[in-house]
């Protein structure tokens, strides 16, 4: 919601999936972002056959059930704030606008961020909005509980988390946060959010699509969290001012949110993109449109929204230029294009009028029939062939290559996630999967977490079943998974242990501390103040004559696991 220039309703606001084939973002490529409290439907059906992906707030189940009517494929996903609790932000039926509501907050409020006074704190934009602890495990809990729980009750293809933020700056002065003074600390924390909640959506087989508006500022950020969920939006694409001919990002910037596409559709992930101008604005709608097309593969998701109650569409989104010919390059003069097999897309992020020369006669709205087009700094333009046959209908996919086609991410648990970009062949419903000859499971969504991996080389291997569970698709992927380990020295006498802890890095491990038991019938008990995780530790106990002791290490995932060393008894050096 990062500088988001509209007016809302004060207590209200703030409040793939089959993808089509990548030709002129057409039906199931736009995107209505329709989070105003009571937003305009003209027309439900004309909404659910030309958009991809429509968020809406929690109490539009009207809007929700009628758009999966009119079309199955359409997701609907519902909108909750990540890192404020909207006060007051409750819609009909008690549903609120955040994961957790300004009321649950109350009643806990270690969870409510505080400044350097020791005091609560709103957004300097949103009154109403009330920063809360995104890196406060428990909060991420009851979030993640909440929005679960509302998802699957509601029958919502996922949720859309705002101000999903790496800085506090266009909410609050950085510097006055007390418990996360810097971007940095405040990435972490978002990150830590990220990794937990995104896993818990996802596992349910919903969506996770959070909304990083400062992408462009934080570009390795962004990057970084798409293996926590299904896709991401940028909420201020090329444009950050709703008023037309303003904010427009310039050369640099626009290349690295050209970059975010290719970044998001390299991990099958979906991008949204928002470019804000008043609604009327036919210039700033193309040159957004026209970027998303330089770089989608089908994952990208594209809308220009001069406010968020009202949907707007223009005669250049029905334009059939037919399936990507090439990829994206760049004239000499800065113009960026793509051929399509019935047409050409053109963009001029530059700050001057360029002109691009054309491989033949081409037509489009308000340019007629022409073979060179002249662009103003910050347009662009979509075009189809004259004479272009129509495309053939396409024939069934190919199976993909065994390698490829199956990512894998390893956290620093140890757990691999899998995803798989695409849904798979026609006819795919379900998908099984396997490490070497174990089965893990079969699941109806395109990800999975193999919680109980170990470490060493594995093979993993996903078969995609068709309604009859003949397979219809075979791929694998090597993953290699460090050690993770955790082990203790201790001496009698001296009061103190040393504890030694490795991982690949500490950031997704929550703390460690020590256990002590007086026999081996007795039952283990802290011994030790927790301490954040370090490779080495040392730790004040009161050791007695006989005592074993060991070192547990607990995570920060969705398991909330223990790694836990071998015993040690008193009087081993």
């Amino acid at each position: 919601m990062l500088k988001r220039l509209l007016t809302l309703t004060a207590l209200f606001v703030a409040l793939s999936a089959v993808l089509p084939a990548a030709h002129a973002l057409a039906a199931g490529s736009h995107l209505r972002y329709a989070i105003d409290s009571n937003p305009s439907f003209a027309d439900l059906e004309r909404t659910a056959r030309r958009q991809g992906i429509v968020v809406l707030q929690a109490w539009r189940l009207d809007e929700l059930r009628a758009l999966k009517a009119a079309n199955p494929n359409v997701k609907v996903l519902v909108y909750k704030n990540l890192s404020f609790a909207a006060q007051g932000g409750v819609g009909p039926g008690g549903l609120s606008s955040s994961g957790v509501s300004y009321r649950e907050a109350e009643e806990n409020p270690q969870w409510f961020l505080k400044n350097t006074a020791g005091e609560r704190f709103a957004s300097g934009g949103y009154s109403w909005l009330w920063a809360m602890d995104v890196g406060s495990p428990a909060f991420q809990d009851r979030w993640a509980d909440n929005v679960v729980s509302e998802v699957r009750n509601n029958g919502w293809d996922g949720v859309f988390l705002d101000d999903t933020n790496p800085t506090m700056k266009y909410h609050y002065d950085v510097s006055r946060v007390a418990k996360y003074p810097s971007d940095r600390a405040y990435t972490a924390a978002t990150t830590s959010a990220l990794a937990h909640i995104g896993p818990r959506v996802r596992n349910a087989g919903k969506l996770a699509v959070p909304n990083n508006a400062a992408w462009v500022e934080y570009y390795d950020v962004g990057v970084d969290w798409l293996q926590y969920v299904d896709g991401v939006m940028d909420e201020m694409f090329l444009k950050w001012s709703q008023r037309s001919g303003e904010g427009y990002r310039d050369e640099a910037q626009w290349n690295t949110q050209l970059n975010e596409i290719k970044a998001a559709e390299r991990q099958g992930k979906m991008f949204l993109g928002v470019t804000q101008s008043g609604n009327d604005d036919h210039g700033a709608a193309l040159y957004g449109y026209a970027t998303t097309l330089l770089a989608t593969q089908g994952n990208a998701h594209f809308a220009m929204h001069g406010d968020y109650t009202n949907e707007n569409w223009f005669e250049d989104y029905d334009l059939d230029i037919g399936s990507p010919a090439a990829s994206e390059s760049r004239d000499a003069n800065g113009v960026h294009r793509r051929p399509f097999t019935r047409g050409m897309v053109l963009v001029n992020p530059t700050s001057s009028t360029q002109t691009a020369s054309l491989p033949g006669e081409y037509t489009g709205p308000e340019v007629g029939r022409v073979t060179r087009v002249t662009l103003a700094a910050h347009r662009g333009v979509v075009l189809e062939k004259v004479g272009a046959e129509p495309e053939p209908p396409k024939p069934p996919a190919p199976v993909p290559p065994v390698a490829g086609s199956l990512l894998a991410t390893v956290n620093d648990a140890g757990d691999v996630a899998l995803s798989w970009p695409l849904a798979g062949p026609a006819g795919s419903v379900r998908y099984k999967v396997s490490r070497g000859a174990r089965p893990l499971g079969e699941v109806g969504r395109r990800g999975f977490v193999d919680w109980s991996s170990t470490s060493g080389v594995h093979t993993y291997r996903v078969a995609a079943l068709d309604s009859a569970r003949r397979t219809v698709r075979i791929s694998r992927v090597r993953v290699a998974v460090s050690p993770v380990s955790a082990s203790l020295s201790a001496r009698r006498g001296y009061g103190t242990v040393r504890g030694f802890f490795s991982s690949p890095s500490l950031s997704r491990w929550q703390s460690l501390s020590v256990q002590r038991r007086d026999g081996p019938r007795d039952d283990w008990a802290r011994a030790s103040v927790r301490k954040p995780p370090t490779r080495t530790s040392h730790f004040r106990v009161d050791l007695g004559e006989s005592a074993d002791v060991r070192m547990v290490v607990s995570s920060r995932d969705t398991t909330r696991r223990t790694l836990t060393s071998p015993a040690v008894p008193l009087g081993v050096r």
